[in-house]
């Protein structure tokens, strides 16, 4: 007999508060409804998308898997690299433990995935940074060369980029396409939609609001692909939200507080001239680097600069970052200190990309807390429950597929389940 299959879908930048819309929406109420719907979940700092979902695939904190951050640390450059490559995590993956024992897995547009091994059926999340680079030569070298074409030349006659909603729906009907045809046992699929409105339009915009709505959409499109596949009673399905957003008014570069005291200097055209102490920008946090890793000097006038400027309102800078999550983000491994954007403010080095909202931010107000569904054939079907973590979500699924766990931070809730 054909083992139970898992489809893991990931809808970015939806909070807790989202799932009420969601529950007005056909595909997802009633999923919920027919399984299980867990709210208010806390999610992982650093509250951006690349670290929370490869701790959704591995189980872990960021401290062990090594994704800090969306992007790579690289003082000057205006569009830096992201965290693209799986040779980038150093946890095992759900994916990984997965194909280790022969099962197939597809994914698309699933971040830290390009040039995956363990991915059979790869479209990875990657976006051509430097000047001249052709997108579509970068995804077909990072991901599955001959299942892309064909997904272009069937499904993206709409693509622009990575623009949305175009985007979101040519992933959609690529993973469609791949359930009808290869019959996958794991399934992932990011839906960015939602994300690209709030921070293009606010949180509450209709933009955003509408988006939700096409996320439903497009969780109906892949329900039905399963039905014509003939796998819809064998497959569980987990969708999760990664992290909320706050709206945004004002959009500040913290390192220009350091440059009076000699530690950062811009050139007249805005690119950096040079640094001593360097803070990367995260959208609703930032983080100090020293050129000179010894530099203690440096160190102590800029925490001294920081300190001060979290005293003042109209600085942006709302607290030095708590211990906590200064370690469980992985960041102290890299930095001296990290730093909170006040309520209203972003942290952006360059002001070309400021946002109406951003994420990012201490996970400890709760604003950003998320929720995940559960539904399938040895899911408990229960009201709506509430709490746990994100990370709850990597054991739940290998005990769905029935391979073995590994180390993690997340526990299984065995109370979700039908053994």
């Amino acid at each position: 007999m054909e083992r139970n299959k898992l489809l893991l879908i990931s809808l970015d930048a939806l909070s807790s508060d989202d799932a009420a819309l969601l529950m007005e929406c056909p595909n997802f109420s009633r999923l919920a409804e027919e399984g299980l719907l867990v709210t208010n979940t806390e999610t992982i700092y650093l509250s951006n998308t690349y670290p929370i979902h490869t701790s959704v695939v591995t189980g872990c904190h960021p401290d062990k898997h090594g994704i800090y951050d969306n992007a790579v640390p690289q003082p000057g450059v205006k569009r830096p690299e992201w965290y693209w490559y799986a040779d980038a995590v150093k946890a095992p993956t759900l994916y990984g433990e997965a194909a280790s024992g022969g099962l197939k897995v597809a994914s698309i547009l699933w971040p830290v995935t390009a040039k995956s091994s363990a991915i059979r059926y790869n479209i990875p999340e990657i976006v051509a940074k430097k000047k001249g680079q052709s997108q579509l030569l970068l995804s077909l070298r990072s991901g599955s060369p001959l299942l892309q074409l064909r997904a272009v030349l069937k499904y993206g006659h709409d693509l622009s980029g990575v623009k949305e909603p175009a985007l979101d729906d040519f992933a959609c009907a690529s993973m469609c396409d791949i359930i009808r045809r290869k019959r996958s046992d794991l399934m992932m699929l990011h839906l960015i939609d939602a994300d690209t409105q709030k921070h293009d339009y606010g949180v509450a915009s209709n933009e955003a609001l509408d988006a939700v709505r096409r996320m439903d959409t497009r969780i109906g499109k892949v329900l039905e692909a399963l039905k014509t596949a003939g796998i819809a009673d064998r497959t569980h399905i987990i969708i999760f939200s990664d992290h909320g957003m706050t709206d945004v008014t004002h959009t500040v570069n913290p390192n220009l507080l350091l440059a009076p005291a000699g530690l950062i200097g811009y050139k007249s055209d805005g690119s950096l001239d040079f640094w001593r102490a360097w803070i990367k920008c995260s959208g609703g946090s930032g983080f100090l680097y020293l050129k000179d890793s010894g530099d203690r000097d440096a160190l102590d006038i800029a925490a001294r600069i920081l300190t001060e400027a979290s005293k003042d309102p109209q600085s942006g800078v709302k607290a030095i970052l708590g211990d906590d999550e200064f370690k469980s983000s992985g960041l102290y491994r890299e930095c001296c200190l990290g730093i909170e954007a006040a309520d209203g403010y972003e942290f952006i080095e360059y002001k070309k990309y400021a946002h109406k909202a951003n994420h990012g931010y201490s996970i400890k107000s709760g604003r950003y807390n998320t929720f995940y569904l559960l539904n399938g054939p040895r899911i408990k079907k229960s009201p709506p429950v509430s709490g746990g973590s994100l990370l709850d979500i990597a054991p739940m699924a290998a005990e769905l597929l029935q391979i073995p766990p590994w180390p993690m931070d997340g526990i299984l809730r065995t109370e979700f389940i039908n053994v």
